[in-house]
Formats: structure tokens, sequence, C-alpha cells
């Protein structure tokens, strides 16, 4: 008996197995000027959106760079070493990069500035460009595009300025896509009270925020409850509602942190370094909670909810 059972329980699982849904594996295009891709969501008409990494080609800046600093002179001493110790010959100097744009033009030149400019404590002191090698992408027939959430294009070289994070990360069934990104940097000069020379940082107006991408390609911005200093706001997933709508789901600033307060007013007075450059270096200053936004079939906000005290008060 224990082995017709068995068979019999083979046989309903093999027909059910035959009476599945068959797929059709399809490979993505890739992005041509990065070197990775990743997708992030797809609908059931086959709309898919994704992430690209390690972007080729990004400009970097030298106009501010001070090439009498030694800590630049000997990051240039260490690389030619490393050079010499494979037997490959370094083929730019400090002065190409300075003077002939070399950063843009010569390979290794450009590998050497990004390693410096990206190295963790210049990236924290906010007095170096900002610099992102990922973009979003959307794929449409045999392309992978990308999708510029809040980038803008830069006073100071040609294109974007390469340095927002941005994340697409759901799609709805009518092509509808939520995600989030963050303001892009800009160079500002500042001088120390007491000093007379000009020290130049990179700040930007705000840390993320969510969007809402239209199928028309209309962009709207996703505002948090709480806004001072810019605020934050993310969304994660969408949903078309039965009546056309949308509901959609992330996280959003509610107030600042108590321990951030405390720091603003204790450190943030102007008179070193700018303002928003002090409040911008403080990690997770604000309290975040899960919030709803809910937008009706033409994409005008209904309403935004904050989903801890909607929790807490049914």
């Amino acid at each position: 008996m224990k082995f017709k059972l068995l068979a019999a329980s083979v046989a309903v699982a093999l027909s059910q197995q035959a009476a599945a849904a068959t797929y059709q594996l399809t490979e993505l295009p890739r992005h041509d000027n990065s070197k990775y891709s990743y997708v992030s969501d797809a609908n059931e008409a086959g709309d898919v959106i994704g992430h690209a990494s390690n972007l080729f080609g990004v400009k970097i800046d030298v106009s501010y760079i001070d090439f009498d600093d030694s800590t630049l002179k000997n990051y240039y001493d260490s690389t030619k070493k490393q050079y010499e110790l494979i037997e490959e010959e370094i083929t730019f100097t400090l002065e190409d990069i300075q003077n002939n744009d070399a950063a843009n033009t010569n390979a290794q030149a450009h590998a050497f500035m990004l390693s410096y400019v990206m190295n963790s404590s210049r990236v924290v002191s906010q007095e170096y460009q900002r610099i992102e090698r990922a973009i979003s992408l959307t794929y449409n027939n045999n392309t992978a595009e990308e999708f510029v959430v809040f980038d803008e294009q830069s006073p100071d070289y040609e294109g974007l300025t390469r340095s927002v994070t941005n994340y697409l990360t759901s799609i709805a069934e009518d092509g509808t896509i939520v995600g989030w990104g963050s303001a892009p940097f800009k160079k500002i000069t500042f001088t120390p009270e007491g000093e007379t020379e000009e020290e130049t940082y990179f700040v930007r107006d705000w840390r993320n925020k969510g969007i809402l991408v239209t199928p028309a390609g209309e962009k709207i911005r996703l505002e948090p409850a709480f806004t001072e200093y810019g605020g934050l706001s993310l969304a994660t997933d969408i949903k078309q509602t039965a009546d056309g709508g949308y509901i959609i789901v992330g996280q959003s600033s509610t107030s600042l942190s108590q321990r951030t307060t405390e720091n603003i007013e204790d450190s943030c007075d102007g008179v070193d370094e700018p303002v928003d450059v002090c409040i911008q270096r403080l990690t997770s200053p604000y309290h975040t909670r899960a919030y709803k936004w809910t937008f009706d079939n033409d994409f005008n906000l209904v309403s935004s909810t904050d989903l801890w005290t909607w929790f807490y008060t049914r």
C-alpha cells in the first residue's frame, strides 16, 4: 500500500509539472559603457528596470586640486613604485594631469586620479569631487539605456556630474516606475574665519528622495514628511490599484535625531567650514519610518501616510 501511495504521489506531482506554465529565458542586452548590469524588477508586459556599475570614462575635475600637496605627491610615488614592481612603465606625471588633462585622456592617469579622489578619507572630507560609477537602467528592445534620476549637467566638464546615487526599484504593470536618488554635488568655495585663502568643498541640496516616473516619462518627487536640511525619502515598491491609481511604499524622514540636533548646535557654526558641509558629514541624521504615498490615475497625490502611526492607531 505504501508503494502504491508513493507511486500515486509521484504521478500527481509529474502531471502538475507537465501542466505548469512554461517560460522563455531571454538574455537582456548589456549597457555598453559599464562593466556590470543587474535587473531590479520587471512586469508582466516585459518592461524591465535595473542598475549598472563600474561605469567607464567618468570625467575628473582637477581644477581645484593642489598639486603641491605632499599627500598627492607621495601617492604618485607609491603608484610609480607599484608599476616598477610589475616591470611596467608609468605613462604620466602629475604635471601631465595638471596641465594636459591626462586624467581624462590617459588610462593610467585616469585610474590613478579615480583611486586618489575616491579614497574613503577624502570622500568624507567633502573637499574632493564626489564620483559615483553607477547608474539606473531601462531595457528597451535590444538596448539597455541609462535613466537619469536627479543628476545634472556639470558646469566644470562635459556631461553629467556623475556624483549621484540612484536606484529604480519597482515597476507597475502599466510601466510606472518608482525608485530613489540623491541630489548632485556642487562645487563651492569658502574662506574660514580669520583666513584669506579660499577652500573648495562639494555639497548637495539633500541626501536622497523618492521618485515616481509616469509611463510618459514625467518625474514626480516623493517629498518626505520632514524636510529640514533636505529631508530623506525612498520608494521601494509600487502597486497599481483596481481604480487605476497607485500605492507606493518606502521610507520617509520624520524628525532629526537628538544626537544630530546636538551635533549641529555644538559644531556647525560656519566658522571653519560651511554649515552645509558640517551637517552633510553627519551619518544617519534622521529618524525614518515606513511611509505610503497614494496617487490617483492622473498622478495627483491623494495622501501620504506614516505607516508606523497608522499601525499603532488602528
